[in-house]
């Protein structure tokens, strides 16, 4: 069984609806082109792919490491220890619920944008 991990780190993330379980958030989720982590996505590829995105754990790192006043989500690991870090904050839905759209930045990046479900 082939088994690889999706990390998240988004430049974009507002928070849409929220209770005490889980919130509905937006987030940039990826853009085409060349990513901080030096690996290329085009378009075509990402709507090649995109069904197999549904119903995925988001994996991130929390940009403290005391999860109740973590604030948002650290860049791509950069250290050993930070490997370690990595938690499941949530799902990325179906596309139903997770709405997602292509949009071009203002420095002309396109960007997928989509609704996540965030635990708390």
């Amino acid at each position: 069984m082939n088994e690889e991990k999706i990390v998240l780190s988004t430049d974009y993330a507002k928070i849409i609806q929220d209770d005490e379980l889980l919130c509905i958030a937006e987030i940039d989720l990826l853009h085409t082109g060349k990513s901080r982590n030096n690996t290329y996505l085009s378009k075509d590829s990402v709507m090649a792919s995109i069904d197999t995105i549904y119903n995925k754990p988001i994996i991130c790192i929390l940009n403290s490491e005391v999860r109740s006043i973590a604030k948002d989500f650290k860049s791509h690991a950069k250290s050993d220890y930070e490997e370690t870090q990595r938690i499941c904050v949530g799902v990325i839905p179906l596309p139903e619920i997770s709405n997602p759209r292509w949009y071009v930045d203002d420095i002309g990046i396109e960007r997928l944008r989509m609704n996540v479900f965030l635990w708390k």
